[in-house]
């Protein structure tokens, strides 16, 4: 891509240990960024670039570049076209359920199977060996991360540089971490809603629109899990510290106790005071 006739080479060695984004936060604006950069190479610097390139290297870097307008445009197509048809009845095909989803299942595994095969051409044995089923994960539940981001290069709005924070640095996720995925929820439930109220029940449109539901609140499940075990380890560790407090506090007394029935420094226990009394 810098026009010029340079060879790149990989190599396997490990030079140094990478660290990623620990929080959702920090993760949705690191693929937000990515996103965005796709996007502006592929609408301002590749028209000009590829002409200059061989066909095979052409395929490649458009190849590259496929991967998250492609997803984008995907979910954006899917969810529009199908609250469509549930807000106003508006199809453009209809295809019994059966053939739904044998055509959906085949375009699935399809997909699948040509992850599996990339797989070869990793360069790392571990990676090699995975099925990758984390990152395909990630990929859906961040899908309306990059779609924002498309918009946002095309509409020209700038994105501000930002180094992702690690560590101690991270940024702490809240509610408004997933405002994105709130906003598709919101969407796809009320078509659904709407759909059902007007009779509109075309059962594929309401599995897509499920499926959509389902990727968005993945993400905001997993935050609210982690979030209760935070809190239940917390309290674990504050009954922990807050029991030998007790305890000695507890000994404190007592010792003020026995200090008081015997002035002057007898061994004096409290049974033997009490009965004094």
């Amino acid at each position: 891509m810098t026009g010029r006739r340079w060879k790149g080479v990989y190599t396997p060695d490990i030079l140094t240990a990478g660290e990623g984004p620990n929080t959702w936060t920090d993760f949705f604006s690191q693929q937000r960024r990515w996103a965005y950069g796709i996007f502006q190479i592929a609408t301002q610097k590749s028209p000009a670039m590829l002409g200059k390139v061989t066909p095979a290297q052409r395929l490649s870097f458009a190849s590259l570049q496929f991967f998250y307008p492609s997803v984008g445009a995907t979910w954006l197509l899917g969810n529009l076209l199908s609250a469509l048809y549930l807000v106003a009845g508006v199809s453009g095909s209809r295809l019994d359920t059966l053939s739904w989803a044998a055509l959906f299942l085949a375009s699935t595994a399809t997909g699948i199977g040509v992850s599996v095969w990339l797989r070869r051409f990793n360069l790392m044995p571990h990676e090699r060996a995975s099925y990758n089923l984390t990152g395909m994960l990630l990929n859906l539940v961040t899908t309306p991360v990059y779609l924002a981001a498309g918009f946002a290069q095309l509409a020209g709005r700038p994105l501000a540089y930002k180094v992702t924070a690690k560590g101690r640095l991270a940024t702490g996720d809240t509610l408004a971490t997933f405002r994105l995925q709130l906003g598709w929820i919101a969407f796809a439930v009320s078509s659904m809603v709407i759909g059902a109220a007007a009779g509109h029940h075309y059962p594929s449109l309401y599995v897509w629109m499920s499926l959509s539901v389902l990727w968005c609140a993945t993400p905001i499940a997993l935050w609210a899990r982690d979030q209760r075990r935070a809190a239940r380890a917390a309290a674990a560790t504050q009954a922990a510290v807050t029991a030998p407090v007790a305890v000695l506090a507890l000994g404190s007394s007592l010792d003020a106790l026995e200090w008081a029935f015997d002035g002057e420094g007898s061994s004096v226990d409290l049974a033997t005071a009490e009965t004094t009394r």
